[in-house]
């Protein structure tokens, strides 16, 4: 048995498994399942190096963290208020590693609250002759 998928000019046609090869095998016609994605509005925790923001910075953006997602790098905006701002504008300047937790958005990460496990790269000296 098969079926045939029309996609514009392009026609795709598929092979359902047959019951010869066990009741157990999955349909490949069937679409993969989708996997659920985070509630809106969760809080959620990322890790990352933190750098300052630029000057041509949207308001209310504190700093900059890099996120590593797989072999994909992505520089998010934070956002954050009072205590949180000020500490991430301080490890900011010091290039800090560092978790923080809050809402993403499509603009950045809206943070509620910063990780106290920031490790602060030390810095290298001249090499001594």
């Amino acid at each position: 048995m098969y079926r045939r998928l029309k996609l514009g000019s392009l026609t795709v046609v598929l092979l359902a498994a047959s019951t010869a090869f066990g009741a157990d095998a999955p349909d490949p016609v069937a679409p993969p399942p989708a996997t659920a994605p985070a509630a809106s509005g969760a809080a959620q925790s990322w890790n990352g190096s933190l750098t300052t923001k630029g000057l041509s910075a949207k308001d209310g953006v504190v700093a900059l963290m890099s996120i590593t997602t797989g072999d994909k790098v992505e520089w998010v905006d934070l956002k954050a208020t009072g205590d949180a701002a000020k500490k991430l504008d301080d490890l900011a300047t010091q290039h800090a590693k560092v978790t923080v937790t809050g809402t993403r958005t499509a603009e950045g990460i809206t943070v509620t609250q910063v990780g106290d496990d920031a490790v602060i790269p030390k810095a290298k000296g001249k090499k001594k002759k």
